[in-house]
């Protein structure tokens, strides 16, 4: 069942590619070794975007949190639905359903 490719398969092109950087982070470096982010090297260098950088990261996870509270919202909501639904059924359809990993 090995498969080897040249390249990017057509199979796999499409596929949405999932990074965590504290992971990479932690496989890349050695915990003595001093580093340093690529946007303090760039500003200390002269690039003078690094407040504009910090702003709109700022918006950005104040966006995020509003976004979570309101799906954490819709999931109880889902889940509170999802529980009504599972009392409606008969004791057969849920031991089916449970079985089947749906409730």
């Amino acid at each position: 069942r090995l498969e080897c490719f040249d390249g990017g398969p057509p199979k796999y092109a499409r596929k949405k590619l999932k990074i965590v950087p504290r992971a990479q982070k932690i496989n890349c470096l050695k915990p003595h070794r001093p580093y340093c982010t690529l946007g303090d090297l760039s500003t200390k260098a002269g690039w003078k975007y690094k407040e504009l950088i910090e702003r709109l990261e700022a918006k950005r996870l104040a966006n995020q949190a509003k976004y979570w509270e309101v799906k954490k919202g819709y999931v109880a909501k889902w889940l509170d639905t999802k529980a009504a639904a599972a009392k409606k059924l008969t004791k057969d359809q849920q031991e089916i359903l449970t079985a089947a990993g749906v409730i």
